[in-house]
């Protein structure tokens, strides 16, 4: 399943079908997603799952120290290759968080239960078709710990104030313990593009069926320049980098140490070009 764009609009031709709802406090949603393989060198094998359908549902909840979220989603994943491993997945995440704020500052320490459950029909193309056991009913919980901490500093410009610098300092720490994920198949995931915004997220995996470990401190810094009169935001500029206290065993390892430095830069240039 490719996450590149180029290459998936390339390649395949997608059929999307949404419906979405709000009742009670509740966001419903309703989704079924297939592709025309138009690459004809593309083997069957290589063929990307079908979603149909999947069923989200989310809410969060006012407990008056803290606030609860709940999202939780159930997916059927079907594939043309007739070995491959289909099944479904049902994926339940509650997270407890609360924001501390001020004009000048923002904490929030976040604390996420992630509960996945599978039911398989493993395809002859698995390694674990043939096993004695082929474990077809894998679970996964992961407790997940982040702490995030902003700053902001605010300066005018021009006799009229018209020009209005922001400065935000930040601070991401992110804790996930290790779980054994090789006898999960890969239905909707892989790796994400590495951004400023990726490296203050919890996984660096997209999809549900990967959650990489981490034990890991973010650091960056954004600079904006906006111009108050006209709604534009003439310059950006985004820098950030992450530090591994420790290896992440998840497949692709990522290794002790700091990460790639990302840097950033946008500007409007009118209302209308960016």
């Amino acid at each position: 399943f490719s996450t590149n764009l180029n290459q998936s609009t390339t390649d395949y031709l997608p059929t999307q079908f949404n419906l979405n709802a709000t009742t009670g406090g509740w966001s419903l949603g309703l989704m079924a997603l297939q592709y025309q393989t138009v690459n004809p060198l593309i083997p069957q094998s290589a063929y990307p799952y079908r979603i149909m359908p999947r069923i989200t549902a989310s809410k969060n909840f006012d407990l008056g120290l803290a606030d609860l979220s709940l999202v939780a989603d159930a997916t059927r994943f079907s594939n043309p290759y007739s070995s491959a491993t289909t099944g479904q997945r049902l994926h339940v995440a509650p997270s407890l968080y609360h924001e501390f704020r001020d004009s000048w500052y923002e904490i929030t320490p976040k604390l996420t239960l992630d509960a996945t459950a599978y039911q398989l029909t493993r395809g002859l193309s698995d390694p674990l078709y043939l096993a004695s056991d082929p474990q077809e009913h894998p679970t996964r919980v992961v407790p997940i710990t982040s702490l995030d901490s902003k700053l902001f500093f605010e300066r005018s410009y021009g006799e009229t104030g018209r020009y209005r610098a922001q400065l935000e300092p930040r601070l991401y720490y992110l804790n996930v313990p290790y779980r054994d994920q090789t006898n999960i198949p890969l239905f909707d995931t892989g790796l994400t593009n590495l951004s400023y915004s990726q490296l203050f997220t919890a996984n660096r995996f997209s999809g549900g069926d990967r959650i990489s470990d981490a034990n890991a401190l973010t650091y960056g810094v954004s600079w904006s320049l906006i111009d108050t009169l006209q709604g534009t935001e003439p310059l950006s500029l985004r820098i950030a980098q992450r530090y591994n206290f420790r290896e992440s065993r998840v497949i692709p390892t990522v290794d002790k140490g700091g990460s790639t430095v990302v840097a950033e830069a946008y500007s409007d240039i009118n209302k209308h070009w960016n």
